[in-house]
């Protein structure tokens, strides 16, 4: 004798149903954040090995500092050793190609949490897919510059800026980071920059707006790589105490996309 087949109901139905959706509502979550951990873990190696190539590039050259406080030379070859005054120079892309050998790939150069820098360059040459390539350039770069960073004095016009330090003399000088930050000043002058292009950041005791962007990177947090080679997770309270290491005359720069 055949058993009677028994169906779900509806209330049992729409029971699986909310079950399911509750467990879902309880894991999703954690595998959101369980991506975001490992994509910040990404992007603490990116700015590992971009301030590394930084030092590294900085102690190999004759001048012991970083590109962009070292002059480009004469136009219209500009054979110089550094960026300053080379009219690429303006460009956070061209910095971080100027550094090639010592960086390695181009990969590092984009954070996997930066939800606008959507393409990755896979070579430093003008070639497609390659970093100096039109549509990359500036587009495949999550990460800002520190001006500001450490470097040698130098006599600019017949004044002395003797308020720069050595490298070895600011290793607590933040020289790169996750660039989703609001600043004080856009578009203003910076004496590494030939162009009134940087970003400027109030130093000393004067008030600040510097704070992180919530929903572009890593939300109210951020990344910010030292000269020393580490890179610290900070708070907004930690951002504008980092930045302002590197004040040299009021004001805190940055080069960035």
């Amino acid at each position: 004798m055949k058993r009677p087949r028994h169906a779900f109901t509806l209330i049992e139905l729409l029971v699986v149903i909310a079950i399911i959706a509750i467990l879902a509502a309880l894991l999703l979550p954690a595998l959101a954040r369980a991506k975001e951990k490992a994509r910040r873990s990404q992007c603490i190696n990116n700015l590992k090995q971009c301030t590394l190539g930084i030092v590294t590039w900085a102690h190999d050259s004759e001048a012991g500092s970083v590109p962009w406080a070292i002059d480009a030379g004469a136009a219209p070859n500009y054979n110089g050793e550094g960026t300053w005054h080379h009219p690429l120079g303006k460009d956070v892309w061209f910095q971080w190609a100027w550094m090639s050998n010592s960086i390695g790939s181009p990969k590092v150069l984009v954070c996997p949490s930066d939800k606008q820098t959507t393409v990755v360059a896979d070579s430093w040459v003008f070639q497609p897919g390659g970093l100096a390539w039109n549509g990359y350039q500036n587009n495949a770069v999550s990460y800002f510059i520190g001006l500001d960073a450490g470097a040698l004095n130098r006599d600019i016009n017949g004044k002395n800026y003797a308020n720069y330090l050595s490298l070895e003399q600011s290793q607590n000088h933040c020289v790169t980071g996750d660039r989703n930050f609001t600043v004080d000043q856009q578009m203003t002058g910076c004496s590494r920059m030939s162009a009134n292009v940087a970003r400027g950041v109030n130093g000393g005791a004067t008030a600040t707006v510097a704070a992180w962007t919530n929903g572009l990177m890593h939300g109210v947090v951020g990344e910010l790589a030292l000269l020393d080679g580490s890179v610290q997770a900070v708070n907004t309270a930690g951002l504008r105490e980092i930045m302002k290491r590197g004040d040299d005359n009021g004001s805190v720069h940055i080069l960035s996309k």
